[in-house]
């Protein structure tokens, strides 16, 4: 697990995954939001008819989750240790962790599965900054 993730020069280094991995929901965000635009523009002067009116609300809504993506997440394989604020457990499921960085951006990390790694990688950011802090049980970290 500590392969993909390596502190060097208070650099937190992440190897987890591809750049193009990270970019494709943004990919496929951008290209959904293209086809229902082309589509409501096909439909030009618009009959409000529930298909018309299901297609615009589904694309405002993918405008509004890629403006949200691209102020809330970062796809950055370098963070500096002193920008990261938390390590973060996914609250809908208990298998995904995230960095909380100071500006308010979360960068997944994706091959973090369990606490014990989580617990792992927060000890050795904390050696650098110490006050790292998670949303999650620290039981295990040895005093």
């Amino acid at each position: 697990m500590m392969k993909y993730y390596k502190v060097k020069d208070n650099l937190l280094i992440l190897n987890d995954s591809s750049k193009t991995d990270l970019l494709m929901p943004y990919i496929a965000g951008i290209l959904t939001a293209i086809s229902l635009f082309i589509q409501i523009i096909n439909q030009w002067p618009l009959d409000f008819d529930i298909i018309t009116i299901l297609t615009v609300f589904v694309f405002i809504a993918c405008l509004v989750l890629l403006i949200w993506a691209y102020y809330k997440k970062t796809i950055y394989h370098q963070v500096l240790i002193e920008q990261i604020a938390m390590i973060k457990q996914v609250k809908l499921s208990n298998t995904g962790f995230y960095l909380e960085l100071k500006n308010g951006k979360q960068r997944d990390l994706s091959q973090i599965k369990s606490e014990e790694s989580a617990i792992t990688l927060l000890e050795l950011l904390r050696a650098i900054n110490p006050n790292i802090s998670t949303n999650f049980s620290e039981k295990q970290i040895k005093a």
